[in-house]
């Protein structure tokens, strides 16, 4: 349950940044990632080192990786 209400609050903070103007590509797709919308691996190629230090800054290192995880056949 802590980790839903921490990825929610990830949201609405990427969809604050929206509103007030200052979102762009990045925070697009890191929004997808942390929703579970997209996957990293489908990240644009361009936009995946900056898509990956904002989910490292969001606390989700986890998110940013290619592989799929281990166990999901």
């Amino acid at each position: 349950m802590k980790l839903v209400c921490q990825i929610m609050h990830d949201i609405c903070v990427i969809i604050k940044n929206f509103m007030k103007g200052g979102g762009d590509m990045v925070d697009f797709y890191t929004f997808l990632v942390v929703s579970e919308l997209k996957k990293f691996k489908d990240v644009l190629s361009f936009l995946k080192p900056k898509v990956k230090a904002r989910l490292e800054e969001l606390g989700h290192p986890e998110l940013a990786t290619e592989e799929e995880p281990k166990g999901n056949a």
